[in-house]
Parts: C-alpha cells; structure tokens; sequence
C-alpha cells in the first residue's frame, strides 16, 4: 500500500507519537491543549490514511497494534526532524 505522507500535519503525527507512547487520549488532550474530539478525529484521520485500526481500546487505556509498534519509530523521527528543523529556524 503506498501511502503519501504528505497528508499527515504535524498535529497528526505529533497525536500518533503521544497515543503510542502515552497510551491514553485524556492524557494526550491534556498533555497538548487539545480536546478530546480534536484528538478523535486525529485519529480516525491517521486510521483511514494507513487503512488499519493502529490501537484498540484496553482497559486502562490504548493498546497500539502490530502495525502501530512497526510504524512509531518512522512517526518518531518525523516529529524529531520536524522540531530539529523548527530549531533550526528559531536560532537563526
């Protein structure tokens, strides 16, 4: 499946990286300012782009999928380059 990573925002990305490493959409919503159903359609957003469900609700929390666990450490090094470049640009 080809997908075009140019469709995913830095908020996109950036709520993918906090689901996965957080584990919960509560503490990702309050962790960025951002609301809960902001946070919901993120997600649904990132789900039909990568047509695959990426986490299943658990009982404390967000249980990333086979798929997720393979695709967190490309997300990881977007956001990383994404704040290197946003650094890059405020020291000069």
């Amino acid at each position: 499946m080809k997908i075009n990573v140019l469709n995913f925002s830095y908020l996109s990305i950036l709520i993918f990286v906090e689901l996965y490493e957080l584990r919960n959409a509560k503490k990702v919503s309050k962790k960025l300012n951002v609301n809960q159903p902001k946070i919901s359609r993120e997600l649904t957003f990132i789900r039909e782009v990568m047509g695959d469900q990426l986490f299943k609700r658990g009982q404390y929390g967000m249980i990333p999928n086979h798929f997720a666990d393979n695709l967190y450490p490309s997300m990881k090094r977007l956001l990383d380059n994404y704040k290197a470049l946003e650094n890059h640009i405020d020291n000069n």
